[in-house]
């Protein structure tokens, strides 16, 4: 299994950003998407900004995950490209996706274009998390499974505003 780039269970506050990056061929099916974001007791702000991802073989293209009752995770993924990813296995096989298993997340998903994927945009939470936030301005196209997924548990906090998808 690989990811491209790979930030796994952080302490503490941490801040930062994934930005600028271009993603190739995953390889063989790896079961890791190709930016793979995961946070667990810690606090996690985070942008994920102007990457291109254009890399079969990973499980989805930029997946982000909150793991801890402790932890809170603020994510903007902003202008981003994703094409092509491929569903190998798992629950978030989303070009973008998060997760929030524990914890609270807050996320913006703002100007991307996601073309080609099995799933466009994935987003959940477990009971007893929370997951507020917008997907907003966003091209999906071409999913071979699904276009925008988002959880009843979190609908009602979650925005779904003025995004073109098709196909």
């Amino acid at each position: 299994d690989i990811a491209a780039i790979r930030i796994e269970d952080l302490a503490g506050a941490t801040s930062g950003s994934i930005t600028g990056n271009v993603v190739r061929a995953g390889g063989t099916m790896s079961t890791y998407a190709a930016i793979q974001v995961h946070n667990a007791v810690g606090t996690l702000a985070l942008d994920v900004l102007a990457n291109r991802i254009d890399a079969g073989g990973y499980n989805g293209g930029i997946a982000i995950t909150q793991q801890d009752a402790s932890g809170i995770l603020a994510a903007r993924v902003v202008t981003n490209l994703v094409v092509g990813t491929d569903y190998v296995t798992g629950v978030q096989p989303g070009a973008v996706s998060v997760l929030v298993t524990a914890g609270s997340g807050e996320l913006l998903v703002a100007n991307n274009t996601l073309a080609g994927n099995d799933t466009g945009f994935f987003a959940d939470a477990a009971p007893g998390a929370s997951l507020e936030g917008v997907f907003a301005n966003n091209i999906v196209v071409g999913s071979a499974s699904r276009g925008v997924v988002i959880d009843a548990q979190v609908a009602s906090g979650f925005g779904n505003d003025h995004n073109l998808v098709f196909g």
